[in-house]
């Protein structure tokens, strides 16, 4: 990923991304023979769930001392009360790792919390906006785009079959 692209998948501009970049460990990306940075899919899954720590409250001290173990642990934690931008996040890490369990898992969450027509437009549309990116900049495999195309379609299905049928008027 270029730079560019890896600030607006992470939501962490670039000025910030170089600055970290001298100073922490964390972040460490590539170069190309003449020196034009790049971002593997690695580092957009740890800078993912570090940016979900980071929106938390997290120190970026703290972060970058903590092992992948830790890091995740914490994720996992802070995730069990997402706000809408983590939620986003995780589903973007699922899509990346075709984690399928952990995909349900937030979709039922959200569906549950808020319903299907606000997970529609607050959680699905802006998710898939943001494939509509990968797409853009070539990171997502047909493979990957179907698997969630797949299990959206099957949430939303299941979900409009849950609907009651609105009741006849009598005149």
């Amino acid at each position: 990923y270029s730079m560019s692209h890896f600030a607006t998948l992470t939501g962490i501009n670039a000025h910030t991304l170089r600055k970290w970049e001298s100073r922490y460990n964390f972040v460490q990306p590539e170069r190309t023979d003449t020196n034009i940075r790049y971002y593997t899919d690695e580092l957009l899954r740890k800078l993912l769930n570090f940016s979900i720590l980071q929106r938390n409250g997290f120190k970026v001290s703290k972060i970058d001392k903590m092992s992948n173990e830790e890091l995740h642990a914490n994720v996992t934690e802070v995730l069990l009360k997402p706000i809408e931008g983590d939620v986003l996040t995780a589903l973007m890490l699922c899509l990346l790792e075709m984690n399928e369990r952990e995909f349900v898992k937030i979709l039922d969450g959200h569906i549950l919390n808020k319903g299907l027509l606000q997970t529609v437009s607050d959680l699905i549309y802006p998710f898939l906006n943001q494939i509509g990116v990968l797409w853009g900049i070539d990171k997502v495999m047909p493979a990957q785009e179907h698997f969630v195309s797949n299990l959206i379609r099957q949430k939303v299905i299941a979900g409009i079959d849950n609907l009651s049928l609105a009741e006849e008027d009598a005149s």
